[in-house]
């Protein structure tokens, strides 16, 4: 067959799906209803606004669904203290971020008492692990690899619950402290 010295134009009109030499399919953005498509093609200024219209984009970023004020409050305090969503998630979730559906009122929760709670508790347990540890090291005629293996897995419960406690408690705090959205410490 003789070769075509012909060049190829393709043009995209971006209304429609074109086969790009029948090797893949190519779509226009508005084509994709899936967040993840859009939160990976998107800027950050153009997903807050989707996430503020639309209750699916603001439900997949951060794990919550509110009413389209909240939303809008939500994002500006992202906005107001340059938070990343992972953060923004997590206050969420802990309560750093406190949200009355009923009066649709957004605020952040400053007090100091669940960090201060929060040390006092983590101290407490660090202090009954470690005597745990001690009783299981202090029993006599045990396999040494038997009480070697119960003391790591009473190390490991003890660091899993320091882990859910400084997430709960501890972090939220030292971020709002951070950002400058909580009291300072006198």
């Amino acid at each position: 067959m003789p070769a075509d010295n012909q060049t190829t134009t393709q043009i995209n009109i971006a209304d429609e799906q074109r086969n790009a030499g029948r090797d893949f399919n190519e779509y226009h953005i508005r084509y994709f209803n899936d967040p993840k498509v859009l939160m990976l093609s998107l800027p950050e200024e153009k997903l807050d606004q989707l996430s503020i219209e639309s209750g699916n984009n603001f439900l997949y970023r951060f794990k919550r669904d509110f009413s389209p004020n909240i939303r809008k409050k939500v994002i500006v305090f992202k906005q107001q203290y340059h938070w990343t969503e992972r953060e923004v998630k997590n206050l969420l979730a802990t309560g750093g971020i406190s949200v009355n559906r009923r009066t649709e009122e957004v605020k952040l929760y400053q007090e100091r008492y669940s960090y201060i709670f929060g040390l006092i508790v983590m101290g407490v347990m660090t202090v009954y692990y470690m005597l745990f540890i001690l009783l299981i090291s202090s029993a006599t005629n045990v396999v040494a690899w038997k009480q070697t293996l119960a003391q790591l897995t009473v190390a490991g419960i003890c660091a899993g619950t320091l882990w859910v406690f400084n997430w709960m408690l501890i972090s939220p705090y030292r971020l709002l402290q951070r950002s400058k959205a909580a009291p300072l410490r006198n």
